[in-house]
This record gives C-alpha cells, structure tokens and sequence, in this order.
C-alpha cells in the first residue's frame, strides 16, 4: 500500500523544480517516489514506536491532554 498520492507528489515536484528552474524539469523519476515512500514509511514507524502507549489517538507531544474532572 502505498503512503504517496503520486499525483500530488509529482505536481508539488514540478512546481518547487520550476521555481528554481523555470521551464527546465518535465518529468519526475520513479526513483524519486521510492526514496519518498521509504522515507515517508520510516517516518511513521518511528513516530508510533516513539509514541506512548497511553489514550486512543496518535498525537504529538507537544499536545496537552485535558483533564477529566
């Protein structure tokens, strides 16, 4: 299952490339959606791992639990 919304991936490439390079890059390399899968899936493993395996909703630390009184 794929992580990417290759489409969306492709046109944010593009747009970003011809910012830097205006008219030159038309395509983008199936290398380049496979280092961004990797990474995308690397990413996720280590936030769940690095989550506590308290409440019910994936969240970032930074986040304050509301007390329940």
């Amino acid at each position: 299952m794929s992580c990417l919304n290759r489409n969306a991936c492709r046109q944010l490439l593009l747009q970003l490339a011809n910012e830097k390079w205006p008219g030159r890059m038309k395509r983008v390399s199936q290398d380049v959606f496979d280092f961004l899968e990797t990474s995308i899936r690397s990413d996720c493993v280590a936030f769940v791992r690095g989550h506590p395996s308290i409440g019910k909703t994936l969240q970032f630390k930074t986040h304050t639990r509301k007390k329940v009184e």
